[in-house]
């Protein structure tokens, strides 16, 4: 399931555009133009379809946070997802109710410039809203690239709306209107950057981690050598390792360190628990044998 939802919303736009425009020019003459006519049929079906299912499915398993991510986690993939972010968890149903309006609009309303135009421009308006208001996503950076992102379609949108009107009054002259368009491939290419700078930041970001974890492993397997080392030297002379007995108050004043071993239980005395222990004893160590600590 969760390869089919990814399948099918990363691809919803470009299937329910094309089943739109086939179902525009339905022709059932010839059997090739039949076919083609028939899958965008079913196209249009899944494109009504495949939101209603979204909806449902996260609204079933709202309070199964886990599950859904182990079964759905296409579609509440890196959003907030805590009892106080209601809205966020719905934000894919969202995303593809607006692609669906798109679609229809760019399709259906193409003879109806004014109408066309206004519906894109209030949807991306509303879009932007939800973002700013609900900040859905987990990562601030995603928050902040989509919110850019909106404002500039905003803007885009505002300049076609412009160019349309003008068709109508003729108002601009035609450098004005080259200059309108260049501002909408300008404000393309700003989205263009603003995409790149994010997945930039993002890759970093996870080297980042991953240097981390590289460094941390390398740090634990180098420990775990040397505790090997030191118990192989002490078994070559054949003297038992040191021990320390565990009792309550140690338990209870280092819970991390104790917290599967049972009170007065016997440990050998390494590294870590030497380190702790040392400031609390008189004598070194590795002058005693065993050792009864009660802090």
């Amino acid at each position: 399931m969760f390869g089919v939802f990814r399948t099918l919303i990363t691809s919803y736009t470009q299937l329910t555009l094309a089943a739109f425009l086939q179902v525009r020019v339905l022709d059932l003459n010839t059997s090739l133009f039949a076919i083609s006519s028939y899958c965008g049929i079913i196209f249009v079906v899944l494109a009504g379809v495949i939101p209603i299912v979204t909806f449902l499915v996260i609204y079933k398993f709202n309070d199964k946070t886990k599950y859904m991510k182990r079964k759905f986690g296409t579609l509440i993939e890196e959003l907030k997802l805590g009892p106080e972010h209601f809205i966020p968890k719905y934000f894919n149903f969202f995303f593809l109710i607006r692609r669906l309006v798109l679609c229809l609009s760019l399709v259906f309303l193409y003879y109806y410039p004014y109408l066309e135009i206004s519906v894109l421009l209030l949807s991306c308006l509303m879009w932007l809203f939800l973002l700013w208001k609900y900040l859905p996503y987990e990562s601030n950076l995603n928050n902040v690239v989509n919110i850019v992102t909106e404002a500039i379609f905003l803007g885009i949108h505002v300049l076609i709306f412009i160019l349309v009107h003008d068709d109508f009054i003729g108002y601009f002259s035609d450098q004005d209107r080259l200059n309108f368009g260049w501002g909408i491939i300008g404000g393309c290419g700003m989205i263009l950057v603003v995409s790149l700078v994010a997945s930039f930041a993002q890759q970093y970001k996870v080297m980042k981690e991953l240097l981390k974890l590289f460094w941390k492993v390398l740090k634990k397997e180098k420990t775990q050598k040397g505790k090997r080392r030191v118990r192989r030297e002490m078994k070559e002379k054949g003297s038992p390792p040191p021990m320390v007995v565990v009792t309550s108050s140690m338990g209870k004043i280092y819970p991390e360190k104790f917290e599967r071993l049972s009170i007065d239980s016997m440990i050998p005395l390494d590294n870590s628990v030497m380190t702790m222990i040392n400031s609390q004893v008189d004598e070194p160590y590795h002058k005693r044998k065993n050792l009864n600590i009660n802090l």
